[in-house]
This record gives structure tokens, C-alpha cells and sequence, in this order.
């Protein structure tokens, strides 16, 4: 596969594809961010579907591998909520309960209640 910036078209340079770094949608086009094989990260592409024949297997695991992180994210995100909220409010929460106010001077009754002490500025 001749490179992008092979401007002249020549098949002298054959690039093959070293890694898949990203992927997006441009313009509803997949497209994949092309690490070459020889070439520094600078020389990095852009390249739709079309542009990489016989690197179909390479994008299928690339997708299971984004597939299974977002799972794993997922996971550890309902794990992290489901802790929170198995261990209820925590200290910080009871504080800010105890000394609701401008002064902070309400005791937690007081709190509780949604009455607060006020002092007037002289």
C-alpha cells in the first residue's frame, strides 16, 4: 500500500500499517488514525475503510479491544455507585448537614430542621 503523502504515486515505497491509534467519524465516514511502519508519529493519518485493503483484520481488534475497555469502564463506574451508595453519606456529607448557616452556630437539630441562626452585620 502506497503512503498518503506518496504525492508522486510511485509504488517504489510500500507503508504498512504499524498500528491503529485512534478511531473517529468525520463527516459519517469511519475513520482511523494510521501509525506506519518506518515512519515517526508525525507521519501519522487519517485513512477511511477503504484506504487500508487487507488490514481488516487489524480494525476488528482494534474495535474488540475499544469494545472491551468501554465494558470494563462501565463496570467499574456501576461498581463505584453501587459502593457509594451501599456506604451512604458519607463524613463530609454530616458535616455540612451539622453546621448548615451563614455562621455555621446551628447545631444538627437545627440542621435537620431547616432552621438556621442568623446574626445581623453591624
Amino acid at each position: 500500500m502506497a503512503h498518503p503523502y506518496d504525492i508522486a504515486g510511485s509504488d517504489e515505497n510500500d507503508y504498512q500499517v504499524k498500528e491503529i491509534r485512534a478511531h473517529r467519524k468525520c463527516y459519517g465516514v469511519d475513520q482511523y488514525l494510521i501509525a506506519w511502519e518506518g515512519l515517526d508519529t508525525q507521519h501519522d493519518t487519517w485513512e477511511p475503510v477503504e484506504n487500508l485493503p487487507g488490514s481488516e483484520a487489524d480494525i476488528d481488534e482494534f474495535l474488540k479491544q475499544k469494545t472491551q475497555e468501554a465494558e470494563a469502564a462501565e463496570a467499574l463506574a456501576a461498581a463505584s455507585k453501587r459502593k457509594r451508595l451501599e456506604d451512604g453519606p458519607g463524613e463530609d456529607e454530616e458535616d455540612a448537614d451539622a453546621t448548615a448557616g451563614d455562621s455555621g452556630e446551628g447545631n444538627l437539630e437545627d440542621a435537620k430542621n431547616g432552621k438556621t441562626k442568623r446574626r445581623a452585620l453591624v
